[in-house]
């Protein structure tokens, strides 16, 4: 379970312009070109032409229930140059 504050990271693929979301195990795009997955609870490796992409969870958790009449949240890119992004390959 990820803790207060945290950020849910995102794989965007360039190449074909879909969006997963990282986890453990390996992941890829639609097309193949892009993949990556978390190697502990905050920091990602990830691979092709892909850009990586957060989500704070507190944010996203209020705009799912409603609170305080919340309906959006914010989501950014994280950098290569970040310490919780690593790439390979």
């Amino acid at each position: 379970m990820k803790e207060k504050g945290e950020k849910v990271k995102l794989l965007y693929c360039r190449e074909c312009k879909d969006v997963v979301a990282l986890y453990v195990l390996p992941r890829t795009c639609l097309c193949g070109k892009s993949g990556g997955n978390y190697i502990d609870h905050r920091r990602v490796v990830v691979n092709g032409p892909s850009i990586v992409l957060g989500i704070n969870n507190n944010e996203l958790n209020d705009a799912l229930v409603g609170n305080n009449n919340i309906s959006e949240f914010m989501g950014f890119v994280i950098p290569d140059t970040s310490n919780s992004v690593r790439r390979s390959g």
